[in-house]
């Protein structure tokens, strides 16, 4: 049974290729589930193939996730709903952050320090 922390590139490939066969297009996404089985994850296999979808993308390889499951796009229309959806998500985990450290100061009566946003480090992808 693979560990998430044990994601390698190729066994990223080889979900690409999974999907890539079985899975291209929002039609025939594959739910977490039903990728878990076809692959043999065990137990742990949703964390896995979360590790594996990052891994993937860090190799180049694009694999979007939504209300459907796991996929890789048909279209550029299919990226930009998922890229549009990540958006929203991470807009709403911000504005949950805050309140989070709103209540925090008024519950346990002192100000959290500030911290600023890690820089963000533009990989280079490898060009195939």
């Amino acid at each position: 049974m693979p560990h998430p922390n044990n994601v390698t590139a190729d066994r990223a490939k080889a979900l690409y290729d999974y999907l890539h066969v079985h899975a291209f297009g929002t039609a025939n996404a594959r739910r977490a589930q039903q990728i878990v089985r076809d692959l043999h994850l065990g137990a742990n296999g949703d964390r896995w193939l979360r590790a594996a979808v990052n891994v993937a993308a860090k190799n180049g390889l694009l694999i979007c996730t939504g209300n459907e499951g796991y996929f890789i796009p048909a279209s550029f229309e299919e990226l930009e709903e998922t890229m549009q959806r990540m958006s929203g998500q991470i807009a709403q985990m911000s504005k949950r952050l805050a309140l989070m450290r709103e209540l925090a100061q008024r519950q346990f009566h002192f100000k959290l320090p500030l911290r600023r946003p890690a820089p963000v480090i533009q990989e280079q992808l490898p060009i195939f």
